[in-house]
């Protein structure tokens, strides 16, 4: 029932979905979609290379959903923690330099509440950066501050080790990029079209299957 504001201060509209199939119907789900970034624009009509090189201290990229917080949280994605590594200065990383006005969030002073040897097992951030050709994921114990195996010592400087961040501190494309891989597949259909929106089921804790 009607569309999500293109123009202006967006306001919450009521949608309607119905799935005959089991297992997740029949079932009629009623939606309240606030469509806070407007709709998605035209895709190009030639691919582009947007590949820019990442800043040395922000997120590289996102290893995993903490495995705890998947088991007691399951359909609560959005308060679980993730595991980052961060980005170095790696000349073997091709891509456009930043442009002046591009300011991530950087986490290198956070590298030191999970250095290794402070209680927790850890992730080699040079291991994982060469683990398709490795194999290695490089998870150490946690009593080791050398990595058992590359025999490296790892450094704040070099961004040597993993972290984990809850999905509040996440930046918004991380943020999205987790909803894509945990969230539900309706919300993510739905943010395809309205990105940023917030969606929410009116009559059922559960946003529907796709």
């Amino acid at each position: 029932r009607g569309s999500p504001s293109e123009g202006g201060e967006p306001a919450p509209v009521t949608w309607y979905h119905y799935n005959g199939l089991p297992p997740g119907g029949p079932r009629m789900a009623t939606l309240e979609i606030t469509a806070k970034g407007g709709v998605a624009g035209p895709a190009p009509k030639t691919q582009q290379d947007h590949f820019i090189k990442p800043v040395p201290g922000e997120i590289d990229d996102i290893v995993q959903a903490h495995p705890d917080d998947k088991k007691d949280r399951p359909d609560e994605w959005n308060t679980w923690r993730f595991e980052a590594v961060l980005a170095i200065d790696d000349p073997d990383v091709q891509g456009a330099a930043p442009p002046a006005d591009y300011k991530p969030p950087l986490f290198t002073n956070r590298l030191a509440e999970f250095a290794p040897g402070t209680g927790s097992a850890w992730r080699c951030r040079s291991c994982y950066a060469n683990r398709f050709s490795t194999f290695c994921f490089g998870i150490n114990e946690p009593s080791s501050t050398t990595c058992e195996h590359c025999n490296k010592v790892p450094t704040v400087e070099d961004q040597g080790w993993s972290i984990w961040l809850t999905y509040d501190e996440l930046p918004g494309g991380y943020k999205r990029l987790v909803t894509n891989r945990h969230g539900p597949k309706a919300l993510v259909l739905l943010q395809g079209k309205w990105p940023g929106s917030v969606v929410k089921s009116l009559d059922d804790a559960k946003l529907p299957s796709v």
